[in-house]
């Protein structure tokens, strides 16, 4: 089953955000086919068409995962998560109707 993990940045984590930057794209990689997507949300101003601001105010992810618990524990080894820079963790299961990912 796909999964939406969803995490919203707590404010001042630019430099924690920084150092464990590395590590979070390592462990992302290492899901291989299993995360279908990830990807930094921006901050920006929803009507306006400002380029992306430089500190996103989040992330999402979509992860083919067996249950609603491996997604969870997917997301709190996550090394963004691990440094507490993660103020909001929502997930949600996610049924893909068109597209590629559609069962």
């Amino acid at each position: 089953m796909l999964y939406v993990i969803r995490y919203v940045f707590a404010d001042g984590i630019d430099d924690a955000r920084a150092a464990a930057r590395t590590g979070h794209l390592e462990y992302l990689q290492a899901a291989g086919t299993r995360l279908k997507l990830a990807g930094p949300i921006d901050a920006g101003h929803q009507d306006t068409d400002s380029e992306a601001s430089e500190t996103p105010e989040g992330s999402l992810l979509i992860i083919d995962a067996d249950s609603l618990t491996a997604a969870r524990l997917f997301a709190q080894n996550d090394p963004y998560y691990k440094a507490e820079i993660v103020e909001t963790l929502k997930i949600k299961a996610f049924k893909a109707v068109i597209g590629d990912w559609a069962l």
